[in-house]
């Protein structure tokens, strides 16, 4: 499946088979539900209270109902087995300066490099760039779900997804449609849930989009359970530079972009490296360069030098798919674009 006609959402509420939710009524009884290991399931009156998220096509006929986080016996743990014991407590973290949280490529704290200039996103942890992140360590003595509460500006910034890696296997993933004016900000809780029991690291990656959706905010966690120590840095860190290649383009089932299966994540992740990614997509390196993308830390603080903590021990660029205006100009600007580079690091 694919196409920009599928929508996901929470479920609000439901009466006799029937989603309800703030966009759209789905009737969804007597529909097959399709899990990520190819198992189906004929949904009943009876599953519908169990949906806490899901996918579907509601311009067509389609009569499949793609449904993730769900607990109905398919692909996953019953409802009563996905919540935690009572001996574990509930855990609030902000994730803004919190030193057991790890920000991944470019992320960073919102008040001590930029401050937003907007109420709702103080005090929070911003994703500029898609594979933008927070990595953290939990305890838990049984299954248990994870809470995310992100900000998301504006209409024109307003469309991106986010993905939860448990032990560097995919959760589940998030897709958020903000309807906010460019002038506003919209508050989204994204609930992920059969996180395994134990002691397991967790990534929550902004998957999609570039810098259109630069405005994206994570202020705090919730689960039951033990928030460890942040999981130790790696001394091997690579940046990328890049396009719709490198951003991950064309694959995702739903909005088309998923850098979480990229050739640059799945290369840092392949080498255990700290990472960054800088990517555009239909981008040039002159584009990259009109735009200040690389030297800055982001779209949203462009007017702050990036100064990494850490420099890369490897940057890979690699653009160039999308035409320049001639080879003298593409040579030209290859070459700048590497002494910024080198100037950086």
């Amino acid at each position: 499946i694919g196409g920009t006609n599928y929508w996901s959402g929470t479920k609000a509420s439901d009466t006799n088979g029937v989603i309800k939710n703030t966009v759209q009524t789905i009737s969804v009884v007597g529909k097959t539900l399709y899990a990520t290991d190819g198992t189906s399931k004929t949904i009943t009156a009876s599953d519908i209270p169990k949906i806490t998220k899901f996918l579907v096509k509601p311009t067509t006929t389609e009569s499949k109902i793609y449904v993730d986080n769900i607990a109905i016996g398919v692909g996953g743990s019953s409802s009563s087995s996905s919540s935690s014991s009572s001996s574990d407590t509930v855990t609030n973290v902000s994730v803004y300066n919190n030193s057991k949280i790890k920000l991944l490529g470019r992320a960073f704290q919102v008040g001590s490099k930029y401050s937003a200039g907007m109420a709702s996103a103080n005090s929070s942890v911003c994703f500029p760039w898609v594979g933008d992140g927070i990595e953290y360590s939990y305890t838990s003595s049984n299954n248990t779900s994870l809470t995310a509460k992100v900000s998301v500006g504006g209409s024109t910034y307003g469309k991106t997804s986010f993905t939860l890696l448990v032990d560097g296997v995919e959760n589940g993933y998030y897709y958020i449609n903000s309807t906010a004016t460019d002038t506003q900000f919209q508050e989204y809780t994204l609930t992920f849930n059969n996180l395994p029991s134990g002691t397991h690291t967790a990534r929550l990656v902004r998957r999609d989009k570039d810098f259109a959706a630069a405005h994206t905010y994570l202020k705090s966690l919730s689960f039951n359970g033990t928030l460890n120590n942040a999981p130790a840095t790696s001394n091997l860190k690579i940046e990328f530079i890049g396009d719709s290649i490198t951003m991950g383009y064309g694959l995702s089932e739903v909005q088309g972009n998923d850098v979480t299966k990229s050739w640059a994540f799945l290369t840092a992740k392949g080498v255990n490296a700290e990472y960054s990614i800088v990517a555009k997509s239909g981008y040039n390196i002159q584009q990259i360069l009109d735009q200040n993308l690389y030297k800055s830390w982001s779209t949203v603080a462009n007017n702050i030098d990036y100064s990494p903590t850490k420099k890369a021990d490897m940057v890979i660029i690699n653009l160039g798919t999308n035409k320049e205006s001639d080879e003298d100009t593409f040579y030209s600007n290859a070459v700048k674009l590497i002494n910024i580079v080198r100037n950086i690091h």
